[in-house]
């Protein structure tokens, strides 16, 4: 059973997913050992997100950055479950199989928005893109905290945000910030021609 923090939450109708290092649940075993356990989402949730999807709820995808990579020491990663080593990326220093029990660091990665469609990944992926460019050409110091993809085609029920500062986006702010992007959606798709 992980006793790590799970990568969704939600407020309301609204699913918030945590994509990148948050996906990889971990577990310490009576002894203190940290093991990662599972990788987000397993066939039960892809199939609660699926249902999800379907009913037209809102969904909000919370990107990290490109090429998250989650530093794991070798022996937990050896202990890990064979579909979680097969499930995590070498991140750019590799995961090697060890002889025997090491404390060497290396670094994983979680694929990227692979729970995705495809349409909605190449959506978040290009958001992604979008807001490095952003990142690249403006100090952080002039942009708000999260920032949120506009909607393609009038799809508003998947939103894609990135997360600049993360101590800046609380719990009750993230819930003002799904209220603001859903309901304002909800009450512009409403409205009557003319008004």
């Amino acid at each position: 059973m992980p006793n790590s923090p799970s990568p969704t939450q939600y407020c309301g109708h609204a699913l918030v997913i945590f994509e990148g290092a948050a996906r990889i649940a971990w577990h310490t075993d009576p002894d203190g050992a940290w093991t990662p356990c599972a990788v987000w989402p397993g066939p039960q949730a892809r199939a609660r997100l699926a249902e999800h999807l379907h009913r037209g709820h809102p969904l909000l995808v919370v990107l990290e950055g490109p090429d998250v990579t989650v530093p794991v020491f070798q022996d937990e990663l050896d202990r890990a479950p064979a579909t979680v080593r097969m499930a995590l990326l070498p991140g750019p220093r590799g995961i090697e199989p060890a002889n025997g029990p090491s404390r060497d660091v290396t670094e994983a990665r979680v694929p990227f928005l692979d729970w995705l469609p495809a349409p909605l990944r190449a959506r978040g992926t290009a958001f992604l893109a979008h807001s490095e460019q952003l990142l690249d050409r403006t100090p952080l110091a002039l942009l708000p905290p999260l920032l949120i993809d506009e909607p393609q085609h009038g799809d508003r029920q998947v939103r894609f945000a990135r997360r600049l500062l993360p101590g800046a986006v609380t719990d009750p702010r993230l819930g003002e910030a799904i209220r603001y992007l859903f309901t304002k959606a909800t009450v512009t798709l409403v409205q009557e021609p003319g008004r």
